[in-house]
C-alpha cells in the first residue's frame, strides 16, 4: 500500500580498547539515510453483473461481483447503475487484494423492456488506492470483459377479436360489436379490421394498442332477401396487427376470446311459432314426431317434457324436432320450450301440454 519497503540496519563492534563502536546504514558510508525499495503498485477493481428473472416475469434479481484484482487495498468502492436508479450505491468500505463482496438490486421490467424482448445495460464501479488514485470497471459477463448484460424476457404478442349481433325487431338490419383486446404483453400498432360480409377490409381500428386494453367499434348491416330466406346470418371477421419489433399477429373472430366460432344472427321475418298439442308416432310416416314449426328462427332452445307428476321424461337443448315419444305411455304430458333470439338477447318462455298418442282414426 505505501508503494515502498524502508528500512534501516545496525552495526555494532569492539574496539581493541575494548570500546563500542556502531554505525545506521545508509545510503552510502557518509549518511543514515534509510534505504527504500520501490514496489510496484497495481490497483485495479472488477465488476462482474448476471442477472435472473423472477418466476412471475415482473422483475429482474442483478447481482453484482466486486473484485479487488490489484495488489494494494482499495476503499470507498461504490456502484453505478442509471437503468437501476443507483448511483453512488455504496458496496464496501474496503476490499484487500484478491477479496470479492457482492450486492442484489431488483429492477421492475417496464412495458418498454417486453417491447425490446429484453433489458440490456451496464454498470460502473468506482474505488479509491491508498495514494488517492481512482480505479473503476465497467461491468461485464466475467472480469476480462467489459461486455454489457442482457437479460431476455417473454416476448409474447396476442390479439382476439369478439364479435357479437343484435338484430333489429324487424330483422331488416343487424348491429355488430367488435371488441378487439391486446392479450399478449406486447404493444400492438397498426390494429386493423376485415369483414367480407360487411364490407370492410383493412380497417383501422387503433394506431396502438397496449397489453390489456382494448378497443371496440360498431358496424350496421343491412339484410338482404337472401339472408331473410336463410333466416339468419352467419359471417367471421379479422383482426391484424404488428407488434413492436415486427411480428404480425392476427385473429378470427369468435363469441368470446376462447374461440373462433363464427357469429350467428338469426332474422324474425314474423313467423310465429306454431307448437303441436297432438302427436302420432306409429311409424306411419305422418306427425311421427313433436314439430315445433318455425323453432329454427331462433338462435337456441331447450325443450323439457313432463309427466302428469311433474318427472322430467325428456330434455334436450337444441331441439331439432326428433322427438318420437320413444318408450312413453299414451297420455298427455306437459312441455316447456325456452327459445332465444341471439346470443345476447334474453330466454323466452313458452309451456303447454301434448297430447301423445300411437293409434289415430
Amino acid at each position: 500500500d505505501a508503494g515502498k519497503v524502508s528500512n534501516t540496519a545496525t552495526v555494532t563492534g569492539t574496539a581493541p580498547d575494548a570500546s563500542t563502536v556502531s554505525d545506521v546504514s545508509g545510503t552510502a558510508q557518509n549518511n543514515d539515510t534509510p534505504t527504500n525499495t520501490s514496489l510496484n503498485r497495481n490497483p485495479a477493481i472488477a465488476l462482474v453483473k448476471t442477472a435472473a428473472v423472477s418466476g412471475d416475469g415482473l422483475t429482474i434479481s442483478y447481482s453484482f461481483a466486486v473484485t479487488n484484482t490489484g495488489n494494494v487495498t482499495l476503499s470507498n468502492i461504490v456502484l453505478n447503475d442509471p437503468k437501476l436508479g443507483a448511483t453512488g450505491r455504496f458496496v464496501s468500505a474496503k476490499l484487500q487484494p484478491g477479496e470479492s463482496t457482492m450486492i442484489s438490486i431488483n429492477y421492475t421490467i417496464s412495458q418498454e423492456d417486453r417491447d425490446a424482448k429484453g433489458v440490456t445495460n451496464t454498470a460502473t464501479v468506482n474505488a479509491v488506492s491508498p495514494n488517492g488514485t481512482l480505479v473503476n470497471d465497467v461491468s461485464g459477463t466475467a472480469q476480462d470483459n467489459n461486455m454489457p448484460t442482457f437479460t431476455k424476457i417473454s416476448y409474447d404478442p396476442r390479439i382476439t377479436l369478439v364479435k357479437t349481433a343484435t338484430v333489429s325487431p324487424d330483422g331488416n338490419t343487424i348491429s355488430y360489436n367488435f371488441v378487439i383486446t391486446n392479450t399478449g404483453n406486447v404493444t400492438l400498432n397498426n390494429v386493423s379490421l376485415t369483414d367480407a360480409k360487411l364490407g370492410i377490409s383493412g380497417k383501422a381500428i387503433a394506431g396502438t394498442l397496449g397489453p390489456g386494453q382494448s378497443s371496440s367499434i360498431a358496424v350496421l348491416y343491412t339484410t338482404t332477401p337472401a339472408d331473410k330466406t336463410a333466416n339468419r346470418v352467419t359471417n367471421t371477421a379479422k383482426v391484424d396487427a404488428v407488434a413492436v419489433g415486427g411480428q404480425a399477429v392476427s385473429d378470427v373472430s369468435g363469441t368470446a376470446q376462447d374461440n373462433d366460432h363464427p357469429t350467428v344472427a338469426v332474422l324474425f321475418n314474423g313467423e310465429v311459432l306454431h307448437i303441436p298439442n297432438l302427436f302420432t308416432p306409429n311409424g306411419d310416416g305422418r306427425n311421427d314426431s313433436f314439430e315445433i314449426r318455425g323453432l329454427d328462427q331462433f338462435f337456441e332452445n331447450e325443450l323439457i317434457i313432463v309427466n302428469r307428476w311433474g318427472n322430467e321424461v325428456y330434455k334436450q337443448f337444441n331441439y331439432r324436432n326428433d322427438w318420437s315419444g320413444e318408450r312413453l305411455n299414451e297420455g298427455t304430458y306437459y312441455y316447456v320450450l325456452k327459445v332465444k333470439k341471439n346470443a345476447s338477447s334474453n330466454w323466452q318462455n313458452y309451456k303447454g301440454y301434448i297430447t301423445l298418442l300411437r293409434t289415430s282414426n
